[in-house]
């Protein structure tokens, strides 16, 4: 491994990340709130500018990155900004333990949304919601293909950094510059967001409170500011204003690439496109029928319905209503779409659409491949032919995405005392960045090594497992 380069690079990143933390300074100064505020966010921006100055000044022999160094590089850097951003909730005091602060960081960066903090408004100040809510929003997109956009053209590490950060099996560019398609990805990112925030405005939502429900929205992350989440407000305006847009946020951007360039029919010909606008409408059928004795009417039923389906499967988390009351049919149906998330190129979580898509060809083919061997099946989406590394690739995803929520399901239900049931669907949440939607308790009070667990499991959903996993691997470590 090139340690030179990666030093430097993650430099560089923390430099940014230096710039990005004088925005919640800023909203401290806004709602005057105090010298100790004010110095910890302070402290927290030297601390930062000057440990990425230090790794800058790391100079490399070789400045080209390689598949492994950029692995390392993304592992390493979300881990680092986790323990960083940490810092402000704990030293201000409003966080009562470095770990809580730690989780609820990472929760941010990773779009999990899952909260040690019980009542947001009550225990932080506006800075500090803005920070978490913040870490969602970058984290959304990418901190890195942020950076990316900011960085050289000719820079030989940028495909490496965007392809182990960028969700979904495979990353394809959206023009021949790295930079260009970064700079691309976050102007739809920042349009979209804007749009948003101007809606919920004309909803009535107060300022401050729509911008941390775009943000939350955007980054397909949850964080709200009240317990209640959304139902707060009780407009249905802000309901289907919500929910539209977690949908968007989980369609695949280079979709709305193309939309802008005038190639809209190339675009709504994406497989993947089609398969989510699907599993969108017969998950809203199916709830909405299931649930109307519920509610009393078809129209609450399909309001609540609507907006439940498009915050689990965009792994957003956002509630309208405690989703427990569902029956078990309902709620079968929300886990399926937590495992499912919706598609790749997107700021969801979960498995991806796209690799539900190529393991289920891949084993339609196989099946097929015993009943006439002589045959020779290729996994095709949108009528390319998918490499079998890919294929692979998605294969071996699966498999270490469902021991993670096995193993950490047994952990938790022998650490924290919880039924399986809601153990599994904590490990789910956690590995599916998108918070506890079945826990009927408050994470505060679960154990140390529990909250350990969903930290690591949280990291490895967002960054889909391999950049976390090589951390652990001796090879990873030897130098090149």
């Amino acid at each position: 491994m090139n340690y030179r380069v990666v030093f430097s690079t993650i430099g560089r990143i923390l430099l940014i990340l230096a710039c990005l933390l004088v925005v919640p300074f800023a909203v401290a100064l806004v709602y005057r709130e105090g010298m100790r505020v004010y110095l910890t966010h302070a402290g927290t921006i030297i601390f930062t500018a000057a440990l990425g100055n230090a790794l800058c000044s790391v100079r490399a022999a070789e400045e080209r990155m390689h598949a492994r160094d950029g692995l390392v590089t993304t592992g390493l850097t979300w881990i680092i900004m986790s323990f960083i951003c940490a810092l402000p909730l704990f030293v201000s005091g409003q966080v009562k333990t470095y770990l809580d602060a730690l989780f609820e960081i990472v929760s941010g960066f990773t779009t999990t949304g899952m909260s040690v903090i019980d009542d947001p408004t009550a225990q932080l100040t506006h800075s500090m919601l803005f920070l978490r809510s913040f870490t969602h929003w970058i984290g959304g997109m990418g901190v890195l293909v942020f950076v990316l956009a900011v960085l050289p053209d000719s820079n030989p590490t940028a495909i490496h950094l965007m392809k182990q950060e960028s969700p979904g099996p495979q990353v394809s560019k959206l023009v021949s510059k790295v930079r260009s398609s970064a700079l691309i990805l976050y102007a739809i990112y920042v349009v979209m967001t804007f749009i948003m925030i101007v809606f919920l405005l004309c909803g009535g939502m107060p300022f401050f409170d729509s911008i941390i429900t775009a943000f939350g929205a955007a980054g397909t992350g949850g964080f709200s500011l009240h317990p209640d989440s959304i139902a707060y407000y009780n407009s249905t305006y802000i309901n289907i204003v919500t929910g539209v847009f977690m949908l968007l946020f989980g369609v695949n951007f280079n979709v709305y690439y193309l939309i802008l360039i005038g190639k809209g029919k190339e675009a709504f010909r994406s497989e993947e496109l089609k398969v989510y606008a699907c599993i969108v409408g017969v998950a809203v059928i199916a709830v909405t029928l299931n649930s109307i004795s519920l509610f009393g009417s078809f129209a609450t039923a399909l309001n609540q319905a609507f907006f439940h389906v498009s915050s689990i499967i965009t792994t957003t988390g956002y509630t309208i209503s405690d989703i427990n009351k569902y029956s078990s049919f309902s709620k079968a149906i929300m886990m399926l779409l937590m495992f499912s998330g919706a598609c790749s190129g997107s700021t969801c979580g979960g498995i991806k659409i796209i690799r539900s898509i190529i393991v289920s060809k891949s084993v339609r083919n196989n099946s097929k491949s015993v009943i006439l061997p002589r045959e020779v099946n290729f996994v095709k989406v949108d009528g390319k032919r998918i490499d079998e590394s890919i294929v692979g690739q998605a294969m071996a995803f699966l498999a270490i995405y469902v021991i993670a929520i096995a193993l950490s399901a047994v952990v938790i239900y022998a650490g924290a005392g919880k039924a399986m049931e809601e153990a599994f669907s904590v490990a789910l949440s956690s590995v599916s960045n998108i918070g506890a939607q079945f826990n009927r308790g408050s994470i505060a009070l679960y154990p140390w090594f529990c909250k350990i667990v969903m930290i690591f499991d949280m990291l490895l959903g967002r960054l889909e497992v391999f950049p976390i996993i090589m951390l652990f691997m001796p090879k990873t470590w030897r130098k090149v």
